[in-house]
């Protein structure tokens, strides 16, 4: 991924980024640190396609980014992420048909993220309801899961957005190792306050001044 003299703005004469350059190469693990409003979500957001520079080109393997490389190759993990009033299975496959459901990914998305005793200790298991917005689950869980659906698609690149900021940090370092260990050939990127979570990105970025 390259960012190439991206400026951007949400109000026409502020910018948040300005001719600002940015190299991500396959398989890196990287961190994206610095004070809030500076631009941290900004840049996931432009790799994502849901905000459009207002200057600049940002590139995949040389290829200007487009909508069908982010639908197959990326998934991005907010902070609060969306959760129905169905299953934990339903909600972890999201918009999957049910007898399309691989069980065995399932299970392994939910081990990584360290949620997979914690279901099958329940009593319907992944048939359990999680209520509307996920409400008899808490803060934490929900984040859990929201990671866990997108692992379960696979993607070349993950980007969590303060996605594990309601777990304790013992948790938080669990599941970053687990990830790293598991998707050590794909690309993952953090947004995060904590540099313990952060320790072990080959590459930390710091947002300052416009700039990476």
């Amino acid at each position: 991924i390259n960012f190439k003299n991206i400026s951007f703005g949400y109000l026409k004469d502020k910018k948040i980024l300005e001719n600002t350059n940015l190299e991500i190469l396959s398989g890196d693990k990287i961190g994206i640190v610095g004070d809030s409003g500076k631009g941290k979500s900004t840049i996931v957001n432009l790799i994502s396609g849901l905000i459009k520079q207002s200057s600049g080109e940002i590139y995949v393997d040389n290829k200007k980014i487009d909508f069908e490389f982010v639908l197959n190759n990326l998934s991005l993990v907010p902070q609060t992420p969306f959760f129905a009033n169905g299953s934990i299975k339903e909600n972890l496959c999201f918009g999957i048909d049910t007898d399309k459901i691989n069980l065995n990914k399932v299970n392994e998305s939910l081990k990584i993220v360290e949620l997979f005793n914690f279901v099958n200790e329940m009593d319907n298991k992944l048939d359990t309801i999680i209520g509307e917005k996920g409400a008899s689950l808490s803060g934490g869980q929900l984040q859990r899961l929201g990671i866990a659906r997108s692992l379960y698609s696979n993607p070349d690149i993950l980007i969590l957005d303060e996605s594990t900021n309601a777990l304790d940090k013992d948790t938080q370092k669990k599941i970053i190792n687990n990830l790293f260990l598991n998707y050590a050939n794909k690309t993952i990127i953090i947004i995060s306050h904590d540099h313990n979570i952060l320790s072990e990105c080959n590459k930390i970025y710091k947002i300052e001044n416009k700039k990476i």
